[in-house]
């Protein structure tokens, strides 16, 4: 029995190539996209948590109940080397302008807040509340700085911290459209409720 070895012309080959090509210029950007948006994420996830664990000490040093008797109750204080890893500290850090899941531009309340560029790439704008009943100070956080995407929900997240010491978003609309349509209140409730995660 004659058994014949069939190996790929040239043109099989080029051909398998181009599909191949072809199906990779379509499949890694939107793959890079999820990565860096779950990279996003898990860094909001993170520095929530060290915010969190840090007021808890900041409470329990000072032996107070209340936030606002602690470095919290003073910008100057609390974004300072004491407390995380800074690279620059100054107002302005952060720009203005975002964009939301619709790229329509979207304008950031609060961003006259002292802030601080941390050597992870964050930038940290905070500002106390002093007539606010509930919360200590609002936390505005880009992921990466400056640097794009630049949209609400993907590297920019905004939060309150309470009196307690607890990260809330400080909003109670958490849903996903409210997100998408630019509010980065809704955007940090819905990832939490949604296991720090968006829908695939």
């Amino acid at each position: 029995m004659n058994m014949k070895k069939r190996a790929f012309t040239l043109t099989e080959l080029l051909v398998s190539l181009a599909i191949i090509g072809t199906i990779a210029v379509f499949a890694i950007p939107p793959l890079m996209n999820d990565i860096h948006t779950r990279v996003y994420l898990n860094m909001v996830k993170n520095m929530s948590v060290t915010i969190e664990e840090l007021a808890a000490d900041q409470m329990l040093n000072r032996r107070v109940r209340n936030l606002s008797d602690t470095d919290f109750g003073n910008a100057d204080e609390i974004l300072s080397t004491k407390h995380f890893a800074i690279v620059k500290k100054e107002n302005g850090i952060l720009t203005s302008t975002y964009k939301n899941f619709s790229n329509e531009d979207k304008t950031i309340d609060g961003i006259d807040g002292k802030s601080a560029l941390l050597k992870n790439g964050v930038v940290l704008v905070y500002a106390p509340l002093s007539n606010s009943a509930t919360a200590t100070g609002t936390f505005i956080m880009d992921a990466n700085g400056n640097d794009g995407p630049n949209v609400i929900g993907k590297d920019l997240f905004v939060f309150n911290i309470t009196k307690k010491g607890k990260i809330v978003s400080g909003t109670e609309d958490t849903s996903l459209a409210a997100c998408s349509a630019g509010n980065p209140r809704s955007c940090y409730g819905y990832i939490v409720t949604n296991g720090w995660k968006y829908p695939n």
